[in-house]
This record gives C-alpha cells, sequence and structure tokens, in this order.
C-alpha cells in the first residue's frame, strides 16, 4: 500500500511539475511575442488541466486577437473560467467586460460583484473601480450586487494554491 501510494505520489509530482515548466515556457512565449507558441502552450493547460492563469491568459489572447481571432465572447468565457478559481485579474477584466457589454450582456451589478471580488483578493484597480460602478446602480440595484458580490467572495475569494513564481502576474 506505500509502495503504491509512493508512486502515486511520484506521478502526481512529475506531472505538476512538468505543467509548471509548460505554463512558464507560454508565459515567456507570451512575453517575447510568440503567441502561436503560447497559445499551443497554455491551451492544453487550460483545458486538460484547468490551470487558472493559462485560463487567463488565453482570456487575454482572445480579448486581445493575440494569435487567435479576437473573440470577445470567447474571451469572457476564459476569464469567467479563471476568475472562478481566484484570479484577481480575471476577476477585473470580467467585471470590465461586465460594465461595459463586451462579450457578456452588460450588467453593472455582476460588474460591481466581480470588482467587489477581485478587490477583496487585493487588486487595486478593482478598488478604484467601486465607485464608479456603484455609481451605475439604483439602491436596490446596489443591495443585489453587495449579495451577489459576497456570494463570490465565499465561492471564488480565495486566490489559487500555486507558487508565486507560477502565476504569471
Amino acid at each position: 500500500m506505500f509502495r503504491k501510494l509512493s508512486l502515486i505520489t511520484v506521478l502526481f509530482l512529475t506531472f505538476s511539475t512538468a505543467v509548471y515548466a509548460d505554463f512558464n515556457d507560454g508565459v515567456f512565449a507570451y512575453a517575447n511575442g510568440d503567441y502561436e507558441k503560447a497559445w499551443q502552450t497554455m491551451m492544453p493547460l487550460a483545458q486538460n488541466s484547468k490551470h487558472p492563469y493559462a485560463q487567463y491568459y488565453l482570456g487575454v489572447m482572445f480579448a486581445k486577437g493575440q494569435g487567435v481571432e479576437k473573440d470577445e465572447k470567447e474571451a469572457a468565457s476564459w476569464y469567467l473560467k479563471a476568475s472562478k478559481q481566484g484570479v484577481k485579474e480575471a476577476q477585473y477584466r470580467l467585471a470590465q467586460m461586465y460594465s461595459k457589454g463586451k462579450g457578456v450582456p452588460q450588467d453593472y451589478e455582476a460588474a460591481y460583484a466581480w470588482y467587489k471580488v477581485a478587490t477583496h483578493l487585493g487588486h487595486k484597480k478593482s478598488k478604484l473601480a467601486l465607485d464608479p460602478a456603484k455609481e451605475k446602480l439604483t439602491d436596490e440595484q446596489f443591495a443585489a450586487a453587495l449579495q451577489l458580490a459576497d456570494d463570490y467572495i465565499e465561492k471564488y475569494g480565495e486566490a489559487p494554491n500555486l507558487g508565486k513564481r507560477n502565476q504569471g502576474q
């Protein structure tokens, strides 16, 4: 039994190390403008490993049309996946999309809620966006947005459990 457990642990650690090495290769390719390689690296990580920062980078690539055709709906989809895993930059960008109605229906309550979650995680731009977002809401909508934000913070208000060097931040 112990031997089987040790083998599983070694396989998991090997896989985890390979995932993070691949992710770092993808970030390096992205930073150097090699969007095709970044795409080829990030897509399997985002889909198969559900790597939250790979999902975030795919959102950025779709939003900006880097290595793929610009597609705001697809960007919002990847941002949502990363947001639900606690990536504060994805939460901020998703909130912006809701605020502007880009890739998602315009929804000021959802925008406020995602800004609030990202603020909870320490995202400075989100904190600055809260007051302007609140101004777009009636008192009733603001109360609903606060409730939604509380629900989201409970579900998505914890940063991914990855080493800092692997977060792409």
